[in-house]
């Protein structure tokens, strides 16, 4: 059983997104607004890892991968044409996830234990 004082992203309630759209549509416009700057870091390394090179017209599936893995969530191995990340990516990826304080990042000792 998940204890009731767990964080909402390991409850699995954590919907930022659905809650700020949420509380424009009752009129509270500035809680609204504090949850949407709040994802500012988070859309930052989105845009870089996911939007941007998909804008370029390359498909980010490796980082989505990578961004999984790092969350628990199985990503697994890349198909070809495309290319795994390089360690070197996979270590910036991770950064820029530690960085910005992302949702659902496994510990380090997790991270390395799987």
């Amino acid at each position: 059983d998940m204890k009731p004082d767990a964080p909402a992203e390991i409850r699995g309630d954590f919907r930022p997104i659905a809650n700020y759209v949420a509380l424009l549509a009752s009129g509270q416009t500035e809680e609204a607004a504090r949850i949407c700057a709040s994802l500012a870091p988070q859309r930052v390394v989105f845009n870089k890892w996911i939007m941007d090179p998909l804008k370029r017209g390359h498909m980010p599936n490796a980082a989505v991968k990578q961004w999984c893995d790092l969350i628990g969530i199985a990503g697994g191995a890349v198909r070809s044409p495309v290319t795994p990340l390089s360690a070197a990516e996979r270590r910036e990826l991770e950064a820029d996830l530690v960085a910005c304080d992302a949702p659902g990042l496994l510990s380090a000792s997790e991270r390395t234990s799987s």
